[in-house]
């Protein structure tokens, strides 16, 4: 999951100059999302999305369960568990970022 956040936008990017340079490729696509909804570039952020969308999402339902309740402390510990799973997430593209601009001035 780390990875392909980290690698999304490069995917994109490249998703996109295929678009540009390929005609064939852009006519396709093009039929394809027709036949649906969302385009391409839609449901490949989806997973980027998701865990993001369920912090929220645990946070809105603790925000709304009062404290009494049987589940307010396991909808606590899916929240922590949440929020540690995005981070390391993060963590994780940061450090992607930082060794690739290493790399790229190590090759200046």
């Amino acid at each position: 999951y780390s990875v392909y956040c980290q690698q999304y936008e490069s995917g994109a990017n490249h998703f996109k100059e295929c678009l540009r340079k390929n005609l064939l490729f852009q006519k396709w696509i093009e039929e394809v999302q027709s036949l649906n909804s969302l385009d391409l570039l839609s449901l490949l952020i989806m997973p980027v999305q998701r865990i993001p969308r369920y912090r929220l999402l645990l946070e809105d339902v603790l925000r709304c369960t009062n404290e009494k309740h049987p589940d307010y402390s396991s909808i606590q510990i899916a929240l922590t568990q949440i929020s540690s799973i995005a981070q390391s997430v993060n963590n994780f593209i940061e450090d992607s970022d930082k060794h690739r601009r290493m790399v790229y001035l190590g090759f200046k």
